[in-house]
């Protein structure tokens, strides 16, 4: 008998058997495609799925990378990737993404196999500058921080230390304001006793 993929898609087994297997709870669903619910939950499937649903030349980018990194529970309705800048990849409208170019160091994306992704240092940088202001990015961003073993002010300094990053500024301001934040959580407060 063979082995079924950890990643299962219509390829493998019919739709509608594998609609019944997820209502059965046999399996959960992913971007593109299902996963046995006995399969290990890992950064590589979750990129794979990405990777299959949106195409082979990008990388899962913001919060589709916070979601392979598993520093948000699920992943956006809609997949957020990029592509580095000149890549020339056309955008298929059949697909439906959020594309981006980004100026990427081979250091700044993690792969496995064929997929990859933005390492959790360079997603948190990303869900930072991004133009929405969102509670759930920064959220994200801190998470992603943390599960790295990267404190807040080791970010920034960073940060600081490079040079000709776009959106810069706006990161080092949200970073000092989550330090002000967090200072303000761990400082005495006053008693209101007398």
């Amino acid at each position: 008998m063979s082995r079924l993929p950890s990643l299962l898609s219509a390829d493998d087994l019919p739709l509608a058997e594998l609609c019944a297997l997820r209502i059965d709870g046999e399996v959960m669903a992913l971007p593109a495609g299902w996963a046995p619910i006995d399969e290990p939950d890992r950064p590589e499937q979750r990129a794979r799925s990405v990777r299959l649903a949106v195409g082979r030349d990008v990388i899962a980018a913001r919060m589709t990378a916070a979601w392979v990194h598993g520093a948000i529970p699920a992943a956006p309705p809609v997949p957020q990737v990029c592509v580095r800048i000149g890549a020339r990849r056309g955008n298929d409208p059949a697909v439906r993404c959020e594309l981006s170019e980004l100026q990427l160091d081979e250091a700044e994306v993690v792969r496995w196999g064929p997929a990859s992704a933005t390492t959790p240092e360079r997603t948190a940088f990303d869900l930072l500058r991004s133009a929405p202001d969102l509670p759930a990015h920064r959220a994200a961003a801190v998470r992603l921080l943390a599960d790295a073993g990267i404190g807040l002010a080791e970010f920034r300094a960073r940060v600081d230390a490079r040079r000709r990053l776009p959106g810069k500024r706006i990161v080092l301001a949200r970073v000092a304001e989550a330090l002000e934040r967090a200072d303000e959580a761990v400082s005495p407060q006053p008693s209101l006793t007398r």
